[in-house]
């Protein structure tokens, strides 16, 4: 390395599933929500959006989708608690009101945690696609988007303590 400055180092966790390949999910955190994104299914540990449709790693993308669905359907029938849990210490350590993240599910119940951004970009919208699913996707991100922003006018609407006490200083 030529530049000097901080470099951050972590241990490589070998995340690969037992089928041989590696699965990154994606998971949105809105308002104290949890919605889920996406999954990325590949043969390297690397994986991005461009490697969605990659059809070297052998899966099927009709089973990745079947595979994203039925995560979906687990999160809304609660069974996901260990991931759940997870979401919202890393949203109490932030302290923010949406991010995202990116990580590996060893179990239903613990994930490695690889990115927690609170400028992750939530991706297209667009619900005209082969994953039906997806409608199911947007619709709960732009409902907790909108409860969230609701929330948060009706905050910064009230009355500060500051002003509250000024006010009755003032009679």
């Amino acid at each position: 390395m030529d530049s000097p400055g901080s470099y951050y180092l972590t241990e490589f966790k070998n995340y690969v599933s037992k089928d041989g390949l590696f699965r990154k999910w994606r998971f949105f955190y809105i308002g104290g929500e949890i919605v889920f994104r996406s999954l990325f299914i590949g043969k390297s540990w690397n994986l991005h959006v461009r490697d969605r449709g990659d059809a070297s790693s052998g899966l099927d993308q009709q089973e990745t989708y079947r595979e994203e669905r039925r995560m979906l359907d687990m999160l809304e029938a609660g069974r996901l608690t260990g991931i759940v849990a997870m979401l919202r210490a890393v949203a109490a350590m932030l302290r923010l009101d949406y991010f995202g993240v990116d990580c590996a599910l060893t179990s239903p119940e613990t994930a490695i945690l690889f990115e927690a951004n609170a400028t992750m970009n939530f991706g297209n919208l667009d619900v005209a696609t082969e994953r039906p699913h997806k409608a199911r996707i947007v619709s709960s991100a732009l409902q907790a988007t909108r409860r969230l922003l609701e929330n948060s006018s009706r905050i910064s609407a009230a009355p500060s303590m500051e002003s509250r006490e000024r006010s009755r200083g003032q009679h």
